[in-house]
């Protein structure tokens, strides 16, 4: 295991120290030439006779008073479920600025009981657990698997736990709650543009962890364009109330594509040689490449500058043999944030 001196803070088995997915449609750019795809942009751009368009048969009072009875709901809910079977019946009625916040109200609520949820799910009986190994399901676990399920007990846990818009993840052996973004997808026709692509993001995020156990699940390439599309959404939206959220993950996803936070077991750097990888270089030159004016670019042109005075080499041993990085890297990486602060918008 790779060590070094710079202060670690570990997420999702990742060491942290210290625009979507390039499309062919048009509809979804912006100034960096990145689109988000088209299904998303087609569900947020409706026909101005689509629900969820302000009208005199859906009066802008309506859509606050809904507004007011799901937060009076989400305050009093114990679970996601009423406040999801509201927005289920009522998002129709609303205009689409209401119905963007009814989805950051469950939003929101998922956020601020998922630590409840989760110990819930780990506290399940034994006899539960055991049903469900006796399946070969695919997992993560929606209400779509359920019906694979035998056991009365145990398809009733899974569609309980879909209705309050989860699915049933496995984790080393232990059950934990995931948010399940396809439920929320299913709203898009009544959401903004900005929201549609904020879902989109954490769905793409949800479905394909992009890091687990110490290793990279998806390739650089594919690391560098969920870079560009959260970027691209922090470009287009820099006032949008999910901007932490995907800065959050900008930042995840940079660091770790840059080498400042590192998956142990999928290095940007030679173990042997510690220079640079061959495969990464390849990644950030066709990076560059496609999307030269992006803040991901401009950071990677950097790195590359830095890495000339140290011919390629991010890391060093010192004399007990710990891993560090090379001094002219370790100031690149010391600088990155406030870097990512000046390229991108400011709200």
């Amino acid at each position: 295991m790779v060590g070094t001196t710079n202060s670690e803070e570990k997420r999702n088995g990742i060491r942290v120290s210290g625009k979507g997915i390039p499309g062919s449609g048009t509809s979804g750019n912006d100034n960096t030439g990145i689109s988000f795809s088209e299904s998303v942009i087609a569900k947020a751009t409706e026909p101005s006779g689509s629900p969820g368009v302000h009208s005199a048969e859906n009066p802008g009072f309506e859509s606050a008073t809904l507004l007011d009875q799901l937060q009076d709901i989400a305050q009093n809910a114990e679970t996601a479920t009423p406040i999801m079977d509201f927005i289920t019946v009522h998002i129709e009625k609303a205009d689409q600025k209401t119905a963007d916040a009814m989805l950051s109200e469950l939003q929101t609520f998922y956020a601020r009981n998922l630590d409840d949820v989760s110990y819930l799910y780990y506290s399940i009986e034994e006899k539960l657990i055991n049903k469900m190994y006796d399946y070969s399901l695919q997992w993560p676990v929606d209400e779509n698997a359920a019906a694979a399920i035998l056991d009365d007990e145990a398809r009733e846990f899974i569609l309980q736990l879909s209705m309050s818009g989860y699915k049933l993840g496995l984790a080393q052996g232990t059950f934990e709650p995931l948010i399940d973004y396809n439920r929320q997808m299913q709203f898009g026709k009544w959401l903004s543009e900005t929201m549609n692509q904020y879902i989109e993001i954490e769905w793409i995020e949800a479905e394909q962890p992009f890091a687990k156990d110490g290793g990279l699940l998806i390739s650089w390439d594919e690391l560098a364009q969920r870079a560009l599309r959260a970027e691209s959404f922090l470009q287009k939206y820099p006032d949008a109330s999910e901007e932490s959220r995907v800065r959050e993950l900008f930042d995840m996803y940079l660091n770790v594509y840059l080498g400042n936070a590192h998956t142990p077991n999928t290095l940007v750097y030679d173990y042997t040689t510690l220079k640079l990888n061959a495969e990464v270089r390849e990644s950030y030159g066709e990076t560059m490449k496609e999307f030269p004016d992006t803040v991901t670019a401009k950071l990677i042109a950097g790195l590359l500058e830095t890495l000339v005075s140290t011919k390629d080499q991010l890391m060093m041993k010192d004399q007990s043999n710990a891993y560090l990085f090379m001094p002219a890297v370790k100031t690149f990486y010391d600088d990155l944030p406030s870097k990512i602060d000046d390229l991108l918008p400011t709200s």
